[in-house]
């Protein structure tokens, strides 16, 4: 009984010690072996061999430099180079044709309240005065005829000529009758009048004047009668009788234009209309914030008890690469050159491979020139033509009046020193002479009061153009002349007298040398 219990206490400690190692060492079955590692690489090439024997001919050995003289032929040749850079420009090809010219803008626009501009202004009148009665003393002449007044600055019925373009102007008068005749020129610019005088009984006689204005706008010229020395009865006349007063313009002024840089008004004044653009930015921004959210799950694996049966394990890891491969063996010897024999000799190469790819090419020549170009385009229509404009030096105009009563000398120039207008101070009243500034054609013209007889000749740097004479004495009288003459700059002209001298100056019987501008040259 006591033996049997043993036994059985045994084998309770023996399954009880196998229960506890299962519990602690828990291990199946070992898994399969791991892949074979990847093959090493191949071992280094081996030494090169022996150099073989050289060709034998037969009287010996080839030499060797011989043999490394002899190359192949020549491989093909390489491909071509890239293009080199572009050639220097040909020379410029002729000009084409010039183009058909385009249309003529338009017309310049007038400058003004709505009229002509001072430059474009022009201005002439001639009236007759045909009443057979003398007018009346210190008033002014009227008129019963227009020959031309253009644009109508002249008014017949009172006589007067109101300036609308300021301006040089010229102004004369011619009269004829059998009676003693008194006229002198009149205006707002002048500050003495101008008068002539004609004593004449029975017999036809004419009685001219004439004198250069410079004028502004609204000033007035006229004519009109004045009592000297006449007879009362001259008054009560009633034969024929004539009067012509004619005047135009010369020169007109240089307007003054006041241009604003900002904009123009109506009535072509301008005035400034000015308006600023003030550039407004707008910056927007957008801000744009991302999260990005990363979470971990972990996972939990719990294992309660170790089956008796476990799974294999898994397969190991590969193994790493094997060794490189052994050296390879040394090469056998070569094989010995041909044999030199029969005077054949060593050969040469094969054609080798074409070579590589040749340098950029050099720079070209010069490009031969180009064709003619072909004609332009018809040019746009031109822009609007500025205003047009007479510069001070295309103006030239004097007139002058003897300053006293005396006589001129015999042959000598004769001076008028009262100026009435002188442009430029073209005419120099110490010398008595007209310089031309500005080339081109004048015309000159004299009006002498006098009272016995009177000879003048008009020179040109000491060249007699014309003269002019009058004989009659005793009554007091007006000669006239005048030359239109081509002048080059700084060419003189003047006035001389010759054995006659009777060429008075005073109120009532002035003497005057004009001159004026026709063309410029």
């Amino acid at each position: 009984m006591g033996g049997y219990d043993g036994l059985v206490v045994l084998v309770g400690v023996a399954l009880l010690l196998t229960t506890g190692r299962c519990d602690t060492s828990c291990g199946g079955t070992d898994g399969s072996p791991g892949v074979a590692g990847t093959p090493g690489r191949d071992g280094r090439a081996g030494m090169k061999g022996e150099k073989g024997e050289p060709a034998v001919k037969a009287e010996g050995p080839v030499d060797e430099v011989v043999l490394l003289t002899l190359k192949g032929e020549m491989g093909n040749r390489g491909l071509q180079g890239v293009m080199g850079p572009k050639g220097y420009r040909g020379d410029l090809g002729a000009t084409g044709r010039p183009g058909q010219p385009g249309r003529p803008g338009p017309d310049g626009k007038n400058i003004g309240h709505g009229q002509q501009s001072a430059q474009q202004g022009h201005s002439a009148f001639s009236a007759i005065r045909t009443d057979n009665s003398l007018p009346r003393y210190e008033q002014r002449v009227t008129y019963q005829t227009i020959v031309v007044n253009k644009p109508g600055d002249f008014d017949k019925n009172t006589g007067y000529f109101t300036c609308r373009v300021p301006g040089v102007y010229y102004f004369s008068f011619h009269s004829m009758s059998k009676v003693s005749m008194c006229l002198r020129i009149a205006s707002d610019a002048l500050n003495e009048k101008l008068g002539f005088c004609d004593y004449n009984r029975n017999n036809d006689q004419v009685l001219s004047g004439g004198v250069v204005l410079q004028l502004t706008a609204r000033q007035k010229v006229w004519l009109e009668s004045f009592r000297d020395q006449q007879p009362s009865t001259d008054q009560r006349d009633t034969r024929d009788k004539y009067i012509i007063f004619n005047g135009f313009l010369l020169f007109s002024n240089d307007p003054e234009l006041h241009f604003s840089l900002c904009g123009t008004g109506r009535g072509g004044f301008y005035f400034p209309v000015c308006s600023v653009r003030l550039p407004i930015m707008l910056h927007h921004f957008v801000l744009v914030i991302g999260a990005l959210l990363s979470f971990a799950v972990p996972v939990k694996v719990a294992m309660e008890s170790c089956p008796a049966a476990a799974m294999p394990g898994i397969p190991g890891m590969p193994g790493l690469p094997g060794r490189d491969g052994r050296d390879g063996e040394k090469g056998q010897k070569g094989d010995p050159g041909a044999a030199w024999a029969g005077g054949l000799g060593p050969q040469k190469g094969e054609k080798g491979e074409p070579g590589l790819m040749g340098f950029p090419g050099k720079r070209g020549q010069s490009g031969e020139p180009g064709r003619s170009g072909e004609p332009g385009l018809s040019g746009p229509p031109g822009e609007a033509g500025e205003p047009g404009t007479v510069g001070t030096q295309d103006r030239a105009a004097f007139s002058v009046a003897r300053g006293t009563n005396e006589y001129p000398e015999k042959a000598s120039v004769i001076r008028f020193t009262k100026v009435i207008t002188n442009i430029n101070n073209d005419y120099n009243t110490e010398t008595g002479r007209f310089r031309c500034r500005v080339p081109g054609t004048y015309y000159f013209v004299f009006h002498a009061s006098l009272e016995d007889r009177l000879c003048v000749v008009l020179k040109l740097d000491q060249t007699l153009l014309t003269s002019f004479c009058d004989h009659r004495r005793g009554r007091r009288q007006v000669t006239s002349g005048g030359l239109a003459v081509h002048l080059s700059q700084d060419q003189e002209v003047w006035l001389e007298t010759k054995d006659y001298i009777g060429m008075r100056g005073k109120p009532t019987g002035f003497s005057i040398f004009s001159g004026f501008l026709l063309h410029p040259h």
